[in-house]
């Protein structure tokens, strides 16, 4: 699923949902985005889930809710246990994806790291 700056797939290799987010996202086409890789996690039985966010801008107050609100309760009670993420290189967007996943590690019982390539990130989630 593509929609704007964003596109949602599920990698067999790696048995992870992949959410790629470039430059500036409209918040509709990030929750649905958002929503569609809750849906592939489970189709494929998978918890585990990889969000390349290297060329994401700033995101929004509303999306920055929505992420806290509903993105990561859902991600729990669908079964979300490892978390990857291939960090932007844009300051701000980094402040912005900082911001948003500072407790979400031990509020949603779920691990979560960093990696500034997305290969690094591919071989963690196949350790997992």
């Amino acid at each position: 699923m593509t929609l704007g700056g964003t596109h949602a797939y599920f990698d067999d290799d790696i048995n992870a949902a992949v959410w790629e987010i470039s430059g500036f996202v409209s918040f509709d086409d990030f929750s649905k985005a958002g929503e569609e890789t809750h849906k592939l996690r489970q189709q494929h039985g998978s918890n585990k889930q990889l969000n390349n966010i290297k060329n994401m801008k700033i995101l929004s107050k509303d999306i920055q809710l929505w992420i806290d609100d509903v993105f990561f309760p859902t991600a729990q009670r669908t079964g979300l246990k490892y978390f990857a993420f291939v960090i932007p290189a844009n300051t701000f967007g980094k402040l912005s994806m900082e911001s948003v996943n500072k407790d979400a590690s031990e509020k949603y019982a779920m691990e979560i790291k960093y990696f500034e390539e997305e290969d690094l990130a591919r071989t963690w989630l196949l350790s997992k």
